[in-house]
Protein backbone atom coordinates (compact mmCIF):
# COMPACT_ATOMS: atom_id res chain seq x y z
CA UNK A 1 0.00 0.00 0.00
CA UNK A 2 2.75 2.46 0.86
CA UNK A 3 4.44 1.85 -2.50
CA UNK A 4 1.27 2.76 -4.40
CA UNK A 5 0.86 6.02 -2.47
CA UNK A 6 4.52 6.88 -2.99
CA UNK A 7 4.33 6.06 -6.69
CA UNK A 8 1.21 8.21 -7.12
CA UNK A 9 2.88 11.17 -5.44
CA UNK A 10 5.97 10.71 -7.61
CA UNK A 11 3.87 10.75 -10.78
CA UNK A 12 2.27 14.05 -9.84
CA UNK A 13 5.58 15.86 -9.53
CA UNK A 14 7.34 14.34 -12.51
CA UNK A 15 7.86 16.82 -15.33
CA UNK A 16 5.38 16.19 -18.11
CA UNK A 17 3.02 14.14 -15.97
CA UNK A 18 1.60 17.20 -14.30
CA UNK A 19 0.97 18.79 -17.70
CA UNK A 20 -0.66 15.60 -18.88
CA UNK A 21 -3.00 15.62 -15.89
CA UNK A 22 -4.00 19.28 -16.13
CA UNK A 23 -3.74 19.95 -19.86
CA UNK A 24 -7.02 20.41 -21.74
CA UNK A 25 -7.65 18.37 -24.88
CA UNK A 26 -6.74 20.20 -28.10
CA UNK A 27 -10.36 20.51 -29.25
CA UNK A 28 -11.34 22.04 -25.94
CA UNK A 29 -8.50 24.57 -26.16
CA UNK A 30 -9.54 25.45 -29.74
CA UNK A 31 -13.04 26.12 -28.49
CA UNK A 32 -11.76 28.31 -25.68
CA UNK A 33 -9.59 30.26 -28.14
CA UNK A 34 -12.49 30.69 -30.58
CA UNK A 35 -14.76 31.90 -27.81
CA UNK A 36 -12.12 34.41 -26.70
CA UNK A 37 -11.68 35.76 -30.27
CA UNK A 38 -15.44 35.99 -30.68
CA UNK A 39 -15.75 37.85 -27.38
CA UNK A 40 -13.05 40.32 -28.45
CA UNK A 41 -14.92 41.02 -31.69
CA UNK A 42 -18.20 41.51 -29.83
CA UNK A 43 -16.56 43.98 -27.46
CA UNK A 44 -15.05 45.87 -30.42
CA UNK A 45 -18.42 45.99 -32.20
CA UNK A 46 -20.12 47.18 -29.02
CA UNK A 47 -17.60 50.02 -28.83
CA UNK A 48 -18.16 50.88 -32.51
CA UNK A 49 -21.92 50.92 -31.94
CA UNK A 50 -21.48 53.30 -28.99
CA UNK A 51 -19.29 55.59 -31.13
CA UNK A 52 -21.89 55.57 -33.93
CA UNK A 53 -24.64 56.49 -31.44
CA UNK A 54 -22.51 59.32 -30.07
CA UNK A 55 -21.91 60.83 -33.53
CA UNK A 56 -25.26 60.15 -35.20
CA UNK A 57 -27.64 60.19 -32.25
CA UNK A 58 -29.10 56.73 -32.83
CA UNK A 59 -27.90 53.21 -33.38
CA UNK A 60 -27.45 51.94 -36.95
CA UNK A 61 -30.12 49.81 -38.61
CA UNK A 62 -27.43 47.34 -39.73
CA UNK A 63 -23.80 46.63 -38.86
CA UNK A 64 -22.85 47.67 -42.41
CA UNK A 65 -23.68 51.26 -41.43
CA UNK A 66 -20.67 51.19 -39.10
CA UNK A 67 -18.58 51.10 -42.27
CA UNK A 68 -20.74 53.12 -44.69
CA UNK A 69 -22.17 55.62 -42.23
CA UNK A 70 -25.67 57.04 -42.40
CA UNK A 71 -26.95 58.28 -45.75
CA UNK A 72 -27.28 61.78 -44.31
CA UNK A 73 -23.51 62.12 -43.76
CA UNK A 74 -21.34 62.61 -46.83
CA UNK A 75 -17.99 62.17 -45.12
CA UNK A 76 -17.65 59.13 -42.91
CA UNK A 77 -14.68 57.34 -41.41
CA UNK A 78 -15.45 53.62 -40.96
CA UNK A 79 -15.74 52.61 -37.31
CA UNK A 80 -14.80 48.96 -37.93
CA UNK A 81 -13.97 46.54 -40.71
CA UNK A 82 -16.16 43.91 -42.32
CA UNK A 83 -13.98 41.12 -40.90
CA UNK A 84 -15.38 42.00 -37.47
CA UNK A 85 -18.91 41.07 -38.58
CA UNK A 86 -18.20 37.33 -38.24
CA UNK A 87 -17.35 35.23 -35.24
CA UNK A 88 -14.45 32.80 -34.94
CA UNK A 89 -16.52 30.08 -36.64
CA UNK A 90 -17.08 32.32 -39.68
CA UNK A 91 -20.73 32.87 -38.77
CA UNK A 92 -22.20 36.37 -39.04
CA UNK A 93 -23.04 38.09 -35.78
CA UNK A 94 -26.70 38.73 -35.15
CA UNK A 95 -27.51 42.42 -34.67
CA UNK A 96 -31.03 43.64 -33.98
CA UNK A 97 -31.72 47.29 -33.23
CA UNK A 98 -34.58 47.58 -30.77
CA UNK A 99 -37.22 50.34 -30.91
CA UNK A 100 -36.18 53.76 -29.61
CA UNK A 101 -36.09 53.83 -25.80
CA UNK A 102 -35.88 50.05 -25.40
CA UNK A 103 -33.43 48.62 -22.89
CA UNK A 104 -31.11 47.24 -24.06
CA UNK A 105 -31.17 49.34 -27.24
CA UNK A 106 -29.93 46.46 -29.38
CA UNK A 107 -29.07 42.78 -29.37
CA UNK A 108 -25.67 41.64 -30.58
CA UNK A 109 -24.61 38.04 -30.31
CA UNK A 110 -22.96 35.04 -31.94
CA UNK A 111 -24.87 31.88 -32.76
CA UNK A 112 -21.59 30.00 -32.26
CA UNK A 113 -20.23 26.95 -33.95
CA UNK A 114 -22.59 25.02 -36.21
CA UNK A 115 -23.17 21.56 -34.85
Amino acid sequence: MKKVVFLSAALLVMPGCQNWLTKKPKESQKTVDAEARTHEKLVALDSSLASYKEVVGSYPATLQELIDGPESMKEWKPLTSKENFKDAWDQPFVYVREPEGAKPPYQLYSIGKKV
